[in-house]
This record gives structure tokens, C-alpha cells and sequence, in this order.
């Protein structure tokens, strides 16, 4: 079982209204939340540090005692496969697994 956090931060595009959408037809949950960065330049630590932060306090909403936060970024196309490889590289090295993907 999984769901999907989408964190929009400052996009100017059709992102989050096409997200949500799609949402009721999703076979996971997905929840979609904007974010504005309104002092300073955007960046994507800052952002993902964002959407991490929303993630886990989703976690910790639902009592999710074991679980995982995989994350990439909006340029990214991830394998059908993607989350399955990450928990197989996840329980093999103990719980951390860095990686690299390719942009679209």
C-alpha cells in the first residue's frame, strides 16, 4: 500500500489542478499541496525539504510505524517498476538508498 504526496511549489502551470483531477481515478491515495515560496529565490533542496517535511507528518497522522519516503523530482519519469526496486534496495542495505535517475 502506498499514497503520493505531490508537492507543487511555485508552479505556474496546470500541475496541481491536473493532479487533482486524476485523483479519484487513482488506485492510491494522493493528496496535492502547493507550496509558495515568497522570500528568496526557490530552490529544489528547499522544496524537496518541503515535501519531505509533508510527508512524514502524513506518516505520523496515519501511525505508519514502518514505512518508507521516496522521493524525485518533477522532471523525473520513474521505471514502472520504480517503488518495488527502492524497497528491494531499501531492505537489502538496511533502510537507505540513494540513487540517480535519468531526466525525460
Amino acid at each position: 500500500m502506498f499514497e503520493v504526496v505531490l508537492f507543487a511549489n511555485n508552479c505556474s502551470d496546470d500541475t496541481t489542478q491536473s493532479a487533482r483531477a486524476l485523483a479519484s481515478s487513482l488506485p492510491f491515495g494522493l493528496t496535492v499541496v502547493e507550496g509558495r515560496r515568497v522570500s528568496g529565490a526557490p530552490h529544489a533542496g528547499e522544496a524537496r525539504r518541503m515535501a519531505m517535511d509533508l510527508a512524514m507528518a502524513r506518516l505520523e497522522a496515519i501511525g505508519a510505524a514502518r514505512s518508507v519516503i521516496l522521493s524525485t523530482g518533477a522532471d523525473s519519469r520513474v521505471a514502472p517498476n520504480w517503488i518495488d526496486g527502492n524497497l528491494i534496495a531499501i531492505n537489502a542495505e538496511g533502510g537507505c538508498c540513494p540513487g540517480a535517475l535519468g531526466a525525460r
